[in-house]
């Protein structure tokens, strides 16, 4: 009998493709210092203090929840709790420990507690994508890259000073996405219900992920998996509506309604000059041209991810407010960002110098809300009256008032205009005014009208630690207390 040569064996028998894609050999088993890393950065640019009326309200009813009531009413509007209830109840530990901080030790800690939260919150989202990441099967240079690409060069980092719930609903999604690929449908579900607690149109990614679920297990019945996991939250949802409203299909935004012509919020969130998804995460660019490699190897990922970007598009371009201020960039396509940067992993390796300059710009684009607080010119364009010059007008004295729609779509007083302008006033290098006949040729610079605002009070700069150094009998630094 002829023997066979070990060069006439069949390839499969040595390795096969599919089980290559799946995990390397280089995987790492650890990836906790990712974790690690991250919170350390965060932390270097937290900034310890409130920062939006939203967030104000939220905390009001998580006060009132503490205090034993009322629950249905806040005591600050007299109407019922606009917001989720997700929010209040993951604001109750930090403020708990704050109150404990302050009974035996007289320091007011309830900003930084509450506010430490959401740093905690991002670094455990890049450390969730570095675990996907491994549990997909990538090296570790591809980790700590895709983690940076993530973290560092999206707007996910400045959202570590703010606090808005889109922030928990992408680590949630995250979270979720991780336990199912580990095997833990009903915990991972219960995570995934909770993004609803927090924005009811939330649902709309936990219907996606249970689709891609069954879609990941060929369309298998699993719906007891399913009820068990979403049941208790969606009851505990329909509950909460019912006290709050009367009936369990009220949300709570009346008044508000999904009237934006499509095209424009399309067009105003993916290209617009001052708020476009592409220009607050550079890095997000590197995801959309990895995308397709990253499909051949992960074709059911892939399409959730484009699919959750999708939805949120299209959902929120409808929406009247589609920029989702007060915000840095569109607040509301955060977990779709974060989730579209990911398949930057199949570019990193390959285009290192396209990977170089989308990661720089990334960083160069969220400086000025790391140093500044991210909303101070949204802040103040709700309330100063600031003015620029007509363009083109026979009379010089002619002005128009600076507004939302300058900041959307004009270049010149978009928020990265302005945040540049503000860190060229804070460190004394700002060039001299413009005149008045130069205005009406060119328009009024962005930064001669930020002239007018107030320097700040202690330490230019919006980091805790700053604060802290310059008012060392103040352990508080909160600019805007709720």
């Amino acid at each position: 009998m002829a023997t066979q040569s070990v060069f006439e064996r069949p390839v499969l028998e040595v390795a096969k493709p599919t089980q290559l894609a799946v995990r390397p050999i280089a995987a790492p088993k650890k990836i906790h210092p990712v974790f690690w890393a991250f919170l350390l950065i965060y932390l270097g640019t937290w900034a310890g203090h409130y920062t939006s009326a939203d967030a104000a309200q939220k905390i009001q009813w998580a006060r009132q929840i503490i205090a034993g009531g009322p629950y249905w009413v806040d005591l600050t509007t007299g109407n019922a709790p606009k917001y989720g209830i997700g929010h209040s109840l993951i604001s109750i530990p930090p403020l708990i420990a704050a109150r404990l901080v302050n009974r035996f030790t007289g320091i007011h800690a309830e900003a930084p507690f509450y506010t430490l939260l959401f740093v905690l919150n991002s670094a455990l989202l890049v450390y969730l994508v570095a675990r996907y990441l491994r549990d997909r099967g990538y090296s570790t240079s591809n980790i700590w890259m895709t983690a940076c690409a993530v973290g560092l060069a999206t707007s996910w980092w400045p959202y570590s000073k703010l606090d808005a719930s889109e922030c928990v609903v992408a680590t949630l999604f995250m979270t979720a996405l991780v336990l199912l690929l580990e095997n833990h449908p009903i915990l991972a579900f219960t995570c995934a219900s909770f993004m609803v607690l927090l924005r009811s149109d939330a649902a709309i990614l936990l219907l996606l992920l249970v689709g891609w679920e069954l879609w990941r297990n060929k369309f298998r019945v699993r719906w007891l998996t399913v009820a068990v996991g979403i049941g208790p939250t969606a009851l505990f949802y329909c509950f909460v509506n019912y006290m709050r409203f009367g009936t369990i299909l009220d949300h709570g935004y009346h008044g508000e309604p999904f009237s934006n012509p499509l095209l424009f919020g399309v067009y105003g969130i993916l290209f617009s000059a001052g708020k476009s998804v592409f220009l607050f995460s550079p890095a997000l660019l590197l995801g959309f041209l990895g995308w397709r490699r990253f499909r051949e190897r992960l074709p059911q990922d892939a399409f959730l991810f484009a699919a959750v970007f999708t939805a949120q598009l299209l959902l929120y371009a409808r929406w009247w407010d589609w920029s989702g201020d007060d915000s840095w960039g569109v607040r509301f396509m955060l977990p779709s960002v974060v989730l579209m940067t990911i398949p930057c992993v199949e570019l990193l390796s390959r285009r290192r110098l396209l990977t170089a300059a989308a990661l720089t710009a990334g960083l160069l684009v969220q400086l000025p809300a790391l140093l500044l607080p991210p909303l101070e010119y949204v802040v103040f364009l709700h309330s100063a009256p600031f003015t620029r010059q007509s363009v083109y007008v026979d009379d010089e004295h002619t002005r128009s008032r600076l507004d939302f729609e300058d900041m959307r779509y004009n270049p010149r007083y978009s928020e990265l205009s302005a945040g540049y302008a503000l860190l060229e006033l804070r460190l004394g290098i700002a060039p001299p005014p413009t005149s008045a006949e130069e205005q009406g040729r060119t328009g009024t610079p962005v930064v001669d009208i930020l002239r007018s605002l107030p320097e700040p009070q202690g330490c230019r700069w919006d980091l805790i630690w700053c604060h802290l150094h310059s008012r060392p009998d103040q352990h508080i630094a909160a600019r805007r207390q709720p």
